[in-house]
């Protein structure tokens, strides 16, 4: 059976163009919250944290919650993002992640749809990865990773630097610091896209 794609390149905000991405598929009807969920998860996050679509002219697609519980967050310039899908949102955007800590990736839409052939009697794959580059998303260590790319942390380093804030990120085991640049595993990654279950609706 043929399933629609949507393909999506998603671009670490702080890093030089082509450093730090991912290139990825999600199925035509994918809720925002799931796909959410999945960007984090190909980019090697934990989902500690929350996260939110940001749109031109300062609006937002966000966890129903923050409208509820955040004064800041206003009805008439953002809406829940569980009431959308991947086809609700523009060409381009910024996936926030950890909101306000700064895992800021800029996406892009090609609009044009990817056709996939899919077994019958299997379920439908969420989406896979079709390019990457960086190790993933350092969790709470974020200063860390912008130092290493500004070059500020030397590549043979292997230890901490406590005085710093110099600290390797617990979510991935690493000795050198340049491992973070080392070519990504895409049938490893496209394991865990495969093998993706979004959570129960918690935001």
């Amino acid at each position: 059976m043929e399933i629609k794609y949507y393909k999506i390149r998603a671009d670490f905000k702080y890093a030089e163009k082509g450093r730090f991405y991912r290139v990825f598929l999600v199925k035509e009807n994918a809720n925002l919250r799931e796909m959410g969920e999945f960007i984090v998860e190909i980019f090697g996050g934990e989902l500690e944290h929350m996260f939110l679509y940001r749109l031109k002219g300062n609006r937002s697609y966000l966890p129903e919650s923050w409208i509820e519980d955040w004064n800041f967050f206003s009805r008439a310039e953002n809406e829940p993002f569980n009431k959308k899908t991947v086809e609700d949102l523009p060409d381009t955007f910024t996936f926030e992640y950890d909101t306000g800590d700064g895992w800021d990736f800029n996406c892009k839409i090609y609009k044009k749809p990817v056709i996939k052939e899919i077994d019958d009697d299997g379920d439908i794959p969420f989406g896979f990865v079709l390019d990457a580059k960086g190790m993933g998303i350092w969790e709470d260590e974020i200063y860390t990773l912008y130092a290493y790319l500004e070059g500020k942390i030397d590549k043979d380093f292997d230890g901490e630097d406590e005085e710093n804030g110099i600290y390797k990120p617990w979510n991935f085991e690493i000795d050198k610091y340049s491992e973070f640049d080392d070519p990504v595993d895409l049938e490893e990654l496209n394991e865990t896209a495969m093998n993706f279950i979004p959570l129960d609706d918690v935001y």
